[in-house]
C-alpha cells in the first residue's frame, strides 16, 4: 500500500509517484499525514533543460517537487553566467527544501532529463513540518545528507583535478538502461556541472573515452567500467 488509502484518499498519485514516495524521505508518514501533505499536490512534467525554480527569494515563487522520474539538478550560477552544480535529484528525492524552509536561496533547479516531479505545497510542507516531530525529524535527516553532498562536491571542486570531477558528475548523472550504465547528457551540461568550460571537458571525455571506462553509443554516453570510474573520481587510477 502507498502513501495514501486509494479507497478513501481523496488524492491519488500514478504508480511512478507512490513509488518514488516509498524511497522517500517521506515515506515514514502516516497516511494521515500523507494525505494532509497531498492535498494540493499535482504532477508535472519537465523537458530537459526546463527550469523547476530560478533563485527562490519570493513565497510566491517557492517550489518543493518529490522527483518521481529522471533527474534534476541543483545549482548556481555567476554573473558571468558560469555554473556549478551543488546535488544531484532523482528519484524519490526532494527538490526545493533547503529554500523552503531557509526562507529563500540564489539555487536554481532544472531538469537534466525529461523529468516527472510531484508538486508539494510550500507553505502546507512548512507549516506541517512545524507541528510535526516525525516529519521535522525526516526532513532533518534529508537536510543532513544534502551537507554531506554539497561537501563532498566542494571537496571535490577544491582538491580534485578535472578528470576527476567529471568522472564524479558523469556517475552521478547516469542512469540504468537495460544492463547499462548512460549519461543523456551534452558536453555543455557537463562543464555546467563542473563548473568548466566545454573545450575542456571534451578533452576530458576524449581521455576517459581512450581509457576504456566510457563510449559514445547512439548518441549517449556509456559507462563501460563503473568500478574504474569511481577510481578516478577519488584519484587513484
Amino acid at each position: 500500500m502507498g502513501p495514501l488509502d486509494h479507497d478513501t484518499a481523496a488524492v491519488r498519485l500514478s504508480a511512478a509517484a507512490e513509488e518514488a514516495w516509498a524511497v522517500s524521505p517521506l515515506a515514514s508518514c502516516t497516511p494521515a499525514l500523507a494525505e494532509n501533505l497531498l492535498s494540493d499536490a499535482r504532477e508535472v512534467t519537465l523537458g530537459p533543460g526546463a527550469t523547476f525554480y530560478r533563485g527562490t527569494h519570493h513565497a510566491e515563487t517557492e517550489k518543493l517537487g518529490l522527483v518521481v522520474t529522471g533527474l534534476l539538478r541543483t545549482f548556481r550560477r555567476s554573473l558571468d553566467g558560469r555554473q556549478v552544480t551543488l546535488r544531484y535529484a532523482g528519484p524519490g528525492r526532494l527538490i526545493g527544501l533547503p529554500a523552503v524552509l531557509g526562507g529563500g536561496a540564489g539555487a536554481e533547479g532544472q531538469a537534466l532529463l525529461e523529468s516527472q516531479v510531484l508538486v508539494l505545497s510550500a507553505s502546507r510542507f512548512r507549516a506541517v513540518a512545524r507541528r510535526d516531530p516525525d516529519l521535522a525529524w525526516a526532513v532533518a535527516e534529508h537536510l543532513a545528507d544534502i551537507v554531506r553532498h554539497l561537501s563532498d562536491n566542494l571537496s571535490s571542486h577544491l582538491f580534485l583535478p578535472m578528470r576527476s570531477r567529471v568522472a564524479h558528475h558523469l556517475l552521478d548523472m547516469a542512469s540504468a538502461e537495460g544492463d547499462r550504465l548512460v549519461v543523456r547528457s551534452s558536453h555543455q551540461d557537463l562543464a555546467d556541472a563542473v563548473g568548466s568550460v566545454r573545450e575542456v571537458v571534451s578533452r576530458t571525455l576524449r581521455e576517459l573515452t581512450s581509457a576504456g571506462y566510457i563510449s559514445r553509443e547512439n548518441g549517449v554516453l556509456v559507462i563501460n567500467d563503473p568500478n574504474s570510474l569511481h577510481g578516478v573520481t577519488l584519484g587513484v587510477v
